[in-house]
């Protein structure tokens, strides 16, 4: 009898499943014949529309003088400008005379929106404009609105000096051009250097490029030798040379290139510091100051360094210029004119991209230990913006946590195949790494997903296949933050949105994308204007940390005293972004311009009022700063003053 029901278990069992399996195929074959209905709906096109989309297969949309919404279908890829949204089957792209510069769009496409021919050309000439090109009084007339430029004599404009650097930047943003008389490097400073190395043709053109203008923004795909080219120039300039990097891991790295690359002689020749230590070398006269990271230089705690060094050449190095602030027109302005839009980047350099959309943090860690049960040749690298989750990822893998205290952190990378690491790994370093796990991230930013994917294009000797690229994001994320994934497009990279349970593509059924503006300070004057509950702004909750261990810090007498010490001394105006900033940066460090980009409140006025609360929290000890001006809570004084209430309990 026992037998006879175990068998009619069993039974029930294999026809339960049998049963879920035909319903399994039956929802595919559903699908299936849709598709096949929607094909067959599209089979009756009309040939000359269809002649006609491909001798134009775009659509340009005016958006204000000399400046275009370029929509382009995803299978034709980018042609240059900012990306800002998909659209389903198409990509969307912000051009202008400034993004043209930097980004540049096709020579025939150039044409077409007139960019070939600017209004006047001019050159500087001390504190006047020399207008060689076009109507003076028209471009008096134009750069005078701001009354930048005071008055015209001839073809001569006259401005302040202290308007330099704005003439300058109102040129480059509407005109599109560098007002600079390229400037070969004196013959007095070159020498014939000798290096380990030899420069590829495109590199080669750039530094040729360097050698004739003695001033250049390199912007180019991540991990393409960008710094072989500056090594060149530091090998066959003499004098003394000037590196600056945001990090010191940054340095240490620049410091092993020097010894593998460059004679030692050449070597000791070059000053290897941060941005924000560079004060102590500003009265040094060089040769050469090459700009690492250069997308840094409009951050407050690069800006002094950049306009104050004395130089004759000057190089910049970025593959991400794009700010989430707008200024990325200060880059050219400072470093000089752009180059290596036309560098080739290899298929084994164009990582794949996968989008996993996973519930919550307990779900990413689960992803992420079966994604890190598959073997490859190369690093696998976590990355990780939030504290509490990176610690997580590192206990259950058994692997290091590299981040802000720890010591020696080039040398735990390279001793380790797999790591979880934070900020301090995005920008620069250089290891051959084929995995990249993205566990959170820092809102939109664009420039935060370049860096991290950069890391990837790494060239190795013998691996001919991408590497892995994995974005592990909550449907809340993906809604609201999707917008980081728009540079991926841009570099021509194919990105695919999964969920793990299913394991099919979701990329047209599983989210509507949101629009993202091109502009945004109308959203942040909207949300200024907000009132009631809708209008507080969005916090960590428990996806990014217990919203009781805030609150329950929060409410410590002695932390509660120390915030209304810090709101005093900003004024009532800025009184409430001294909670907000406490809030967001409980367990990540963030600068006040990334914050505000993540609030989606992204002017001036917003940065200063947080820049004013995270100082205000440092002055009274709640807060720590970074060497990249990064804010975060200061975790160690917290215990401190947590461990005194308990004392005083008791």
């Amino acid at each position: 009898m026992t037998d006879l029901t175990t068998l009619i278990e069993q039974l029930n069992t294999s026809s339960a499943q049998t049963l879920a399996d035909l319903e399994q195929v039956r929802q595919s074959l559903a699908a299936t014949v849709q598709q096949i209905q929607r094909a067959t709906a599209l089979t009756h096109f009309d040939q000359d529309a269809l002649r006609a989309f491909f001798a134009k297969p775009y659509l340009v949309r005016p958006l204000g003088v000399d400046e275009y919404e370029l929509i382009v279908p995803k299978f034709i890829g980018a042609l240059g400008g900012w990306p800002v949204r998909t659209d389903g089957a198409f990509l969307i792209f912000h051009v202008n005379r400034f993004i043209n510069l930097i980004n540049p769009v096709p020579s025939w496409l150039a044409n077409e929106l007139g960019y070939k021919a600017v209004p006047f050309h001019a050159t500087l000439d001390g504190n006047t404009l020399l207008i060689d090109r076009g109507d003076p009084q028209a471009a008096y007339d134009a750069l005078s609105e701001t009354r930048a430029v005071t008055r015209r004599e001839g073809d001569r404009l006259f401005f302040r000096p202290a308007n330099r650097l704005e003439v300058i930047r109102q040129i480059i943003r509407r005109y599109g051009f560098l007002p600079y008389t390229p400037q070969p490097v004196p013959a007095e400073l070159q020498r014939e250097g000798k290096v380990t190395f030899t420069l590829r043709p495109h590199q080669r053109r750039s530094y040729e490029y360097f050698l004739e203008t003695s001033a250049i923004s390199l912007f180019v795909y991540p991990q393409m030798g960008k710094s072989f080219v500056a090594l060149q120039a530091m090998a066959d300039l003499v004098g003394p040379k000037l590196v600056l990097v945001p990090r010191r891991s940054l340095a240490d790295q620049w410091q092993a290139r020097l010894e593998l690359y460059l004679e030692p002689e050449a070597a000791r020749e070059v000053d290897v510091v941060t941005y924000q230590g560079a004060r102590h070398v500003l009265k040094r006269e060089y040769t050469l100051v090459v700009y690492d990271e250069a997308h840094h230089m409009p951050a407050d705690f690069a800006m002094d360094t950049a306009t104050l060094l004395q130089t004759r050449t000057r190089m910049g190095l970025s593959a991400t210029p794009k700010r989430e602030d707008g200024n990325e027109d200060l880059i050219p302005a400072l470093c000089g004119f752009p180059t290596g839009a036309d560098w080739p980047v290899k298929d084994a350099q164009r990582p794949t991209v996968t989008v996993w959309i996973v519930k919550d943090d307990k779900a990413k860690l689960a992803l992420a230990r079966e994604l890190c049960a598959s073997p490859i040749e190369g690093k696998t690298f976590l990355f990780t913006y939030r504290l509490d989750i990176g610690k997580r990822a590192a206990k259950l893998l058994d692997v290091p946590f590299v981040y802000g205290k720890t010591k020696r952190p080039l040398d735990v990378i390279t001793e380790h195949d797999m790591l979880v690491i934070s900020s301090v790994g995005n920008e620069g370093l250089s290891f051959p790494v084929r995995r990249v796990i993205e566990l959170s991230f820092l809102y939109g930013s664009g420039m935060e997903a370049g860096q991290r994917l950069g890391r990837l294009a790494h060239e190795m000797t013998g691996v001919d296949q991408p590497g892995e690229h994995h974005i592990l994001m909550t449907p809340d994320e993906y809604e609201r933050h999707n917008k980081r994934l728009m540079i991926y497009y841009q570099w021509g990279l194919e990105v695919s949105v999964q969920v793990p349970e299913s394991g099919r593509s979701q990329d047209r059924v599983l989210l509507h994308v949101p629009r993202v503006s091109v502009k945004q300070r109308s959203a942040a004057k909207t949300s200024r204007r907000a009132r009631g509950p809708a209008a507080a702004p969005v916090t960590h909750t428990a996806e990014h940390e217990p919203a009781d261990e805030i609150a329950q810090t929060l409410a410590l007498p002695a932390v509660a005293a120390r915030l209304a010490k810090a709101q005093n001394a900003v004024g009532k105006h800025t009184a409430p972004f001294v909670t907000r900033a406490f809030r967001l940066c409980f367990t990540a460090a963030f600068t006040p311009a990334e914050i505000a980009d993540g609030k989606g409140l992204v002017n001036q006025a917003n940065i200063s009022r947080y820049r004013s609360a995270c100082k205000a929290l440092r002055e009274v000890d709640l807060f720590t700063e970074d060497q990249a001006g990064r804010f975060t809570v200061n975790q160690d004084e917290i215990a401190r003053l947590r461990a005194l209430a308990q004392r005083m309990g008791k």
